[in-house]
């Protein structure tokens, strides 16, 4: 027992050493885990440690490779050979290498230019040897090598990289062109300033700082002060060569304008500090004590911030100036004394010029009206024309002269405004027609009709003013308006016997006035443009002559433009109102049209507005359409509610369908109503008349309209409506040639033919001058050619463009396109057509080489000025083509124009005519039935000269043919002639009968 209690004591003592043993060892094993731990830990920090520091290197590396490649200035390094092994891109951009071309390459034979090479070498050398070389640690200029070869001129800066290791030389290379330009250009802007400051010898520059110290004084400063620069300069103030007691006042007078007080130096700058410049005149005082008058302009000098940094005062000596002025004043009046003295002559000699030219012009008209021979007749109507134009030149010298001399009085006449400004603008629309522009006139309602006033001034005014505007408008349109100019918020009074202002204004679409040339327009004898001058023509006068009278009546005269897009010319004028009741002081408004529906048709909305505005006022009821697709909705949707319109107002000229082409939709379609129809035209065609009978158009008018006309034409139209009547209104028709003989719309002649050298050629004629337009015009006509005559070139290439030519007669020298460019085009435009119309040119120009010009352009033949009938007759016959086209039956146009359009006497002629020639038909056949010869040549020529009036074409050529056998003494043949001219006799006069229905009084 004892011995089992030992045995299990020591294995109690023995599994208690044991597990002090494990406990120990445990304690050891985890002492040693704890520190292994701390060491891992420890190194882990280290790990990081060493990568956070690798890391900033890298970045460090990343941030200095960034500064050198984005550095401004070219870094370049090189080894202790000489070898270049860092080239940044700005060294790329510097030297024009690539850093591939470079790296490894010595820097001595790439960047150095040869001149230095030998004591780069040397330095290298020395720097070697001693680690000390010239150039390093210091920044010097020099010049480098371009990989070009040019030598560019450069700032270095050398530092020594690893001076205990193999040596390596980093340098900073900056560039110094742009700066040796700027250097240059500085030195060379402040040599030309001082130069220009030296030679400013008439001006005195004086200069001073803000405290009133003078700066700056140049030798214009010595020579006009007597002082030297350098006693002054730093040491006094500009006030040493003022007089004190004008000082003084001026300080007074600032101290009163600003409220504060001022003296001295202050006064003399204070109102440049405040406004930046000044200039006035002061009176200086040179050493010896004379005293001169100057003109001293200040200016305010400001540093780089933009704070005053002093004065800079300019003098120039003005006392001869002065003395200059008053001599000028003197002879200023003595030249205007002598102007007038001018002017006085010139308005006396008014009716010495007058006097004759009326006589040349009465005696013309006077011998017009007589029995002539239509060659007489052309040439005196030469006459006429060139006696027009230069009795209208007169007239404008004449009326400026009396103008200045005031010599011109306004001569008061009652007027109706509107027929006054309709009859005026009137008279020159076929010359907008012939450019396509539209014309028109707008009077509002509310403006009075009737006026006491100088109406011939006033029309004198206007023309001059739709004259220019047509002139220089190339497209669009000329409209002119007038209004009551209001003389307060309420409307104007009409007092019977009262005066009120009329504004009138010209607009166009024209080339424009540029803002800088306005105010000299109205200067005598000027013009916005000279070449305006040799492209439109004129005097210079017009405007000047227009603004003078519109100022004695009482108003004034000026314009508005914006270039390319037209110009508005305005003007005021006083009228006195007729002594009437204020109610027929208006335009008239008949009770017969109150209510009544009216469709007016135009693609002009200008020309919409007025005739809606004008038959309002008139109490109808309008209604518009812009072309004739709207029209004819507005007439089938007006019939469809059973409210036809009775009255239809048509534009002659309408894009896509005219006039014309609606007229005929309109007859075509009776359920509209068989509206009555006015057409609105610009001009007159030929066949416009006889489209109208066939159309039932009830009258025609032409553009602008007349108010009063139109009211006629609406009353009569409407009236005649049920009874279908075609009765036209009696304003001329036909076409007219403007009164300064300038031919400018097409113009179409059917004269007396001459000898049948060739069956008529259908001849364009392109020349400007009218002469000889006239002089060729003459020759062709009496061979029998029909002519259509234009004026510019680009309206020949208009002409062959729309209708075909068997010859055109091309004049080289003319407006708008001369004949060389308009042949061009014709053979441009003929080219892909297979077609060529031969062209002969006119030209002056009978040098050496012109021929052959005009041949090159495309011409067929040359014809030199003057032109030679029989020359142009040789050209005719070999290039003449037989047409075969039927002579014109009736043309009343030329007779029109002898009689002055006088429509009345032209219908009365027509019907004598149509007896007459029935008559002289029996007596030609019962001559021939008994052989009388003679009788057959007097009834003949007889018939021949009544048809030739009225461009009877083929009555004229069958007489003459029938006159010229009868001549001969034999009648062999005669029956058939006078069968044919039996039926040209016929076929006019039922053509007259057809004209007489729709155009006759």
């Amino acid at each position: 027992m004892l011995v089992l209690s030992v045995l299990l004591g020591m294995t109690v003592l023995a599994l208690v050493a044991v597990v002090a043993f494990g406990w120990q060892r445990e304690r050891r094993q985890r002492a040693s885990a704890r520190e292994v731990e701390s060491l891992l830990i420890l190194q882990e920090r280290k790990v990081k440690q060493l990568t956070a520091f690798a890391q900033q290197m890298q970045e460090s590396e990343a941030g200095t490779r960034a500064i050198i490649d984005y550095a401004l200035d070219g870094i370049v390094t090189i080894d202790r050979f000489g070898n270049i092994i860092e080239f940044n891109p700005a060294a790329e951009r510097l030297f024009g290498y690539e850093c591939e071309e470079v790296l490894g390459k010595p820097i001595v034979e790439l960047l150095v230019p040869p001149q230095l090479r030998e004591s780069q070498r040397r330095g290298w050398d020395q720097f070697l040897a001693t680690g000390y070389g010239p150039w390093i640690g210091q920044r010097v200029e020099t010049v480098g090598l371009r990989a070009d070869g040019r030598q560019v001129p450069v700032e270095l800066a050398i530092t020594v990289l690893h001076p205990k290791q193999p040596p390596m030389l980093t340098a900073f290379v900056r560039d110094l062109s742009l700066l040796k330009q700027t250097s240059e250009k500085l030195s060379q802007s402040n040599a030309r300033l001082q130069a220009v400051l030296d030679a400013a010898t008439q001006a005195a520059i004086v200069a001073v700082d803000v405290r009133g110290h003078i700066t700056l004084f140049n030798r214009g400063a010595e020579r006009m002060l007597g002082y030297k620069g350098v006693d002054v300069v730093g040491r006094h103030s500009p006030e040493l060569f003022l007089v004190a007691s004008e000082l003084t006042a001026h300080a007074r007078r600032l101290t009163q304008e600003f409220g504060t007080f001022f003296s001295g130096f202050d006064a003399l700058v204070e109102r440049a500090r405040r406004e930046g410049h000044e200039e006035r005149e002061w009176t200086f005082v040179r050493t010896d004590g004379s005293a001169l008058t100057v003109n001293v302009a200040v200016t305010v000098l400001r540093d780089v911030r933009g704070e005053i940094s002093g004065y800079l005062a300019v003098a120039t000596d003005v006392t001869g100036r002065r003395r200059a002025a008053l001599a000028l004043e003197q002879a200023k009046e003595a030249a205007e004394a002598a102007n007038r003295a001018k002017s006085d002559f010139l308005a006396n000699m008014s009716h010495e010029i007058r006097t004759p030219m009326n006589g040349i012009l009465g005696m013309t008209h006077l011998t017009l009206e007589t029995d002539l021979s239509p060659e007489q007749r052309e040439y005196l109507e030469m006459i006429k024309t060139s006696a027009d134009g230069l009795l209208t030149v007169i007239n404008d010298i004449l009326d400026f002269s009396k103008i200045e001399a005031g010599k011109l009085e306004l001569d008061p006449v009652a007027f109706e405004l509107r027929d006054a400004l309709a009859d005026a603008v009137r008279t020159l629309s076929l010359r907008a027609h012939a450019k396509q522009l539209e014309l028109a006139c707008h009077v509002p309602a509310d403006v009075p009709d009737y006026f006491v006033g100088d109406s011939a001034r006033l029309r004198q005014v206007l023309l001059n003013l739709v004259a220019n505007a047509i002139k220089f408008t190339e497209r669009g349109e000329v409209v002119v308006r007038a209004r009551v100019v209001p003389t307060g918020d309420e409307p104007t009074a009409l007092q019977p016997g009262g005066e009120i202002e009329l504004q009138f204004s010209v607009s166009d679409t024209g080339i424009g006035i540029p803002s800088q040339k306005l105010p000299y327009i109205f200067d005598p004898f000027v013009q916005a443009d000279t070449s305006t001058t040799r492209k439109y023509g004129g005097t210079g006068l017009g405007l000047t002559i227009a603004g003078r009278l519109v100022e004695m009546m009482g108003g004034r005269l000026w314009a508005e433009s914006v270039p390319d897009r037209g110009s508005t010319f305005h003007f005021t004028a006083r009228l006195k109102l007729q002594d009437r009741s204020p109610s027929r002081l208006l335009p008239r408004r008949p009770r017969d049209l109150e209510g009544m529906k009216v469709l007016v048709v135009d693609d002009n909305a200008t020309n919409r507005r007025i005739l809606e505005e004008l038959t309002t006022s008139w109490a109808m009821e309008p209604s518009a359409a812009d072309g004739a697709r709207s029209a004819l909705l507005a007439l089938e949707s007006a019939a469809a509610a059973d409210r036809a319109f009775p009255l239809v107002l048509l534009d002659a000229h309408m894009p896509e369908e005219d006039g014309f082409a609606l007229a005929a939709a309109i007859r075509s379609r009776p359920h509209l109503g068989r509206p009555g129809l006015l057409l609105l035209s610009s001009a007159n065609n030929t066949g416009d008349l006889e489209k109208c009978q066939n159309l039932r158009i009830a009258r025609r008018l032409t553009k602008p309209i007349k108010p009063s006309d139109l009211l006629d034409a609406v009353l009569r139209t409407l009236d005649d409506r049920d009874q279908n009547a075609a009765d036209a209104s009696s304003v001329s028709l036909l076409a007219q040639r403007p009164s300064n003989g300038e031919l400018v719309e097409i113009v179409e002649r059917a004269v007396e033919p001459g000898p049948p050298m060739a069956q008529g050629l259908r001849v364009l004629l392109a020349e400007d001058n009218f002469i000889n337009q006239r002089l060729v015009l003459a020759v062709l006509d009496r061979l029998g050619h029909r002519v259509t005559a234009v004026a510019t070139g680009a309206a020949a290439v208009r002409a062959v463009q729309q209708e075909p030519f068997d010859l055109v007669l091309m004049d080289v020298q003319m407006p708008e396109m001369n004949g060389l460019e308009a042949t061009s085009a014709i053979r441009a435009w003929e080219s892909p057509r297979n077609a060529h119309t031969p062209i002969v040119a006119m030209t002056a120009h009978a040098m050496k080489g012109s021929r052959e010009e005009c041949l090159r352009a495309g011409m067929d033949e040359y014809l030199s000025k003057p032109i030679h009938p029989p020359d142009l007759v040789a050209i005719l016959e070999r290039l003449s083509v037989s047409r075969g086209e039927e002579p014109a039956a009736f043309d009343p146009r030329p007779l029109l124009r002898r009689i002055s359009d006088d429509a009345d006497l032209l219908g009365e002629l027509t019907r004598l005519f149509q007896e007459e020639c029935p008559r002289l038909l029996k007596v030609i056949r019962a001559a021939v039935e008994a052989g009388d010869a003679d009788a057959v040549e007097r009834a003949a020529h007889l018939l021949r000269g009544s048809a030739s009036n009225f461009a009877a074409n083929e009555i004229v050529l069958a007489a003459r043919q029938l006159e010229d056998l009868a001549r001969g003494g034999s009648l062999e043949n005669a029956a058939a002639l006078v069968v044919a001219l039996e039926r040209a006799g016929d076929r006019c006069c039922r053509a007259m009968a057809d004209w007489l229905v729709v155009c006759a009084p």
